[in-house]
């Protein structure tokens, strides 16, 4: 699973509340990281923050549906901004999952779970 966010303590918070899934955690601070990581790791779920900095994680969401080599990456982004244009840029992108921080790390994990799964 590919954890990315340019906010190493919310890294955390996502590397602990998901530590216990079945899978290898891998994360990135920048979209140019996630995309390669992605190439490299093939991650099945990416949890992408929406504000990377200077950089746009729906975007990068895109970016990672229309690769052939990463199209099949299931997408979970989070934004601190919880509006109609926000949620639906990121439906648009492919992103099969929306959560607005804050948000529950139960949330988290029950979306994880449920993406995994599917």
């Amino acid at each position: 699973m590919l954890l990315v966010d340019d906010d190493a303590l919310l890294r955390r918070l996502l590397k602990t509340t998901l530590r216990a899934a079945p899978v290898r955690l891998v994360e990135a601070d920048n979209a140019l990281d996630a995309l390669n990581t992605a190439r490299k790791e093939q991650p099945r779920v990416a949890v992408l923050d929406v504000g990377l900095g200077h950089e746009d994680g729906v975007r990068l969401c895109q970016s990672l549906k229309t690769s052939e080599a990463t199209r099949d990456v299931r997408v979970v982004m989070l934004s601190g901004h919880d509006d109609a244009t926000t949620r639906a840029r990121a439906r648009r992108a492919g992103a099969e999952a929306f959560l607005a921080k804050p948000f529950s790390p139960l949330a988290l994990w029950r979306t994880v779970e449920q993406l995994l799964a599917g």
